[in-house]
């Protein structure tokens, strides 16, 4: 299958840890799907080396989980989870925005917040609004110039896009979403960081409280189809 093809390059598991991952974020692998190290081999294209380096790597990463005598299994999250992560988020994208704040020359980020708002306003489907509201977090925080925080939010976001399919359900619509995310422009153009984690304590957690809700609904909606 295409979708799956990987190209012959050097770093090869980390390309085998892409295409797993976009496979988990698009639903093509699902939570509690096991992975099989051989099928996936043969699905890539690749030896069965690669693929147990990339497992592991999404192990690290939290999208996996190891069970002992049964093998490794898309991780299913739950909404503890969610409310540990998004406790996290608020406070490292927080920092992360104060640092992008402090290197100064602020309008080609702000240029690029508007934009992605833009086409926020203009996305036609859940899965658009979806997908552009997490590049627009993670353009918030693309300005910190800190590696390590980078990596992890980077991680803590890869946890979360499987409940990303349902931010659209805390909106009324697209606009009111863009609407919302505009209050991040206006705390940049103000250069006072103070401002910067009252936002994200009101946006991620109070935003993810709502979503727990969500989140439950759905798995126990889900649980009680297949039982």
């Amino acid at each position: 299958m295409s979708d799956w093809s990987v190209a012959s390059k050097d770093r090869l598991s980390e390309l085998v840890a892409s295409q797993i991952r976009d496979a988990i974020r698009s639903g093509r692998l699902k939570p509690g799907d096991r992975l099989i190290e051989s099928a996936l081999a043969e699905r890539l294209d690749v030896s069965k080396t690669p693929v147990r380096e990339a497992i592991r790597d999404l192990e690290r990463q939290g999208l996996v989980q190891q069970h002992p005598r049964r093998g490794s299994f898309v991780r299913s999250m739950t909404v503890q989870d969610l409310r540990e992560i998004r406790i996290l988020r608020a406070t490292l994208e927080g920092l992360a925005m104060r640092l992008g704040m402090e290197h100064g020359n602020t309008e080609p980020w702000i240029e690029e917040l508007q934009s992605l708002i833009v086409q926020i306003r203009e996305s036609s489907s859940p899965s658009d609004m979806n997908e552009l509201h997490a590049q627009f977090h993670v353009a918030l925080s693309s300005r910190s110039q800190n590696g390590r925080l980078d990596e992890m939010l980077a991680s803590l976001r890869a946890q979360t896009r499987i409940f990303l399919s349902f931010v659209h359900l805390l909106y009324e619509g697209s606009g009111e979403i863009a609407d919302e995310h505009l209050e991040f422009i206006d705390v940049i153009r103000s250069e006072n960081p103070s401002l910067v984690q009252p936002l994200f304590r009101r946006h991620i957690l109070e935003d993810g409280a709502r979503l727990e809700a969500i989140w439950s609904s759905q798995t126990t909606e889900l649980s009680e189809e297949t039982t």
